[in-house]
C-alpha cells in the first residue's frame, strides 16, 4: 500500500492508492457520515486509479511522538481509550474491524482524541496489522522507567494474545483493572476526611453542651425579677399567690437546667 503526502489550500493530506477494489459500502459509510475517531476521508481518481485522500491538518503521526519520547503511563491510557472508542465506533456503523489501520505512522493525535485510518478496501493487504502485532509493537514504545505504562501495556498485551475476549472487553477490562488498583488509596483518603469532619462535629457538639441555653438563663432571670418586684409591689393579700408563682417559674427553671447537665454528661 503506497503512501503519499500532499498539501492542497493550506490543507495536509495523507494519500493512500486504493491497490484492491473498494469495499463500496464502506467508502459509502466514511464518505455520508462523520465518524468520530476516524480520519475524514474523500475518494479522488486520477487517470482511472482510485485515491484515498486523508486530512490530517494540524495533527501529528503517532509514529513521530513515540520516535522522540517513549510513551508514559498517561498517553498509553489515552491511546487505548481511543482504540476502545473507535472500535465501538466501526462496530456501530457495521465496517470491518480489520480495515483499522494500526501502525503507529496511520495513527494521528490531536490535542483532544486519538484518531485512526480506516482503509475501506475489500483487502488491506500484507501491510495490515493485526490487534496482537499492535500490542505487541506497543511494549517496545513505552517507557521502562514507569511502571504504571509496563503495568497497563503488559497487562493488555496478555488478554489480546491469550485470545479468549473481543477486543472491547479486553480494553474495558484493562482499563478497569487499572483504575480500580487505584482506588484504595482514594478510599483511604476519604475516609481520614470523614473522620476528620465527624471529630470536628463532636468537638462542636461538646463546646455547644458546654455552654449554658441563654434562653433558659434569661427566663430565670426574668423570674427573679418579677417575682422580687411583685412581693414588694402587690398588696399584702396577693403576696402569697405571687409567691406561689414564683416557686412554680422557678422550678421549671431549675428542670431545665437540669435536663441541660444531664445532656452535657451524656
Amino acid at each position: 500500500m503506497k503512501t503519499n503526502y500532499k498539501t492542497e489550500l493550506g490543507k495536509s493530506y495523507m494519500v493512500l492508492d486504493c491497490e484492491k477494489k473498494e469495499d463500496s459500502f464502506a467508502l459509502q459509510m466514511m464518505e455520508e457520515n462523520h465518524i468520530e475517531n476516524l480520519l475524514t476521508l474523500e475518494k479522488r481518481c486520477f487517470n482511472g486509479e482510485v485515491q484515498f485522500f486523508y486530512d490530517v491538518t494540524g495533527m501529528t503521526p503517532l509514529a513521530d511522538v513515540a520516535g522522540k519520547t517513549p510513551l508514559r503511563e498517561k498517553e498509553c491510557r489515552r491511546l487505548l481509550q481511543g482504540l476502545y472508542c473507535v472500535f465501538e465506533e466501526v462496530h456501530s456503523y457495521f465496517l470491518e474491524p480489520q480495515g483499522l489501520l494500526l501502525q503507529a505512522e496511520y495513527i494521528y493525535e490531536t490535542p483532544d482524541k486519538i484518531l485512526f485510518c480506516y482503509y475501506p478496501s475489500n483487502e488491506v493487504g500484507k501491510e495490515g496489522m493485526t490487534i496482537e502485532a499492535f500490542a505487541e509493537k506497543l511494549l517496545d514504545q513505552i517507557d521502562n522507567s514507569d511502571d504504571d505504562a509496563l503495568e497497563l501495556i503488559y497487562r493488555f498485551y496478555a488478554l489480546v494474545k491469550d485470545a479468549k475476549k473481543g477486543i472491547l472487553y479486553i480494553l474495558e477490562e484493562v482499563l478497569t483493572e487499572v483504575d480500580m488498583s487505584r482506588m484504595p488509596e482514594e478510599e483511604s483518603l476519604l475516609e481520614e476526611l470523614e473522620t476528620d469532619e465527624i471529630f470536628v462535629l463532636e468537638e462542636k457538639e461538646e463546646i455547644a453542651a458546654e455552654k449554658p441555653d441563654v434562653y433558659t438563663v434569661g427566663c430565670f432571670l426574668l423570674s427573679l425579677v418579677a417575682g422580687i418586684c411583685c412581693f414588694f409591689l402587690l398588696k399584702p393579700e396577693m403576696r402569697i399567690a405571687s409567691a406561689i408563682l414564683t416557686v412554680i417559674s422557678f422550678g421549671g427553671i431549675i428542670a431545665g437546667l437540669t435536663d441541660i447537665d444531664i445532656k452535657r454528661k451524656k
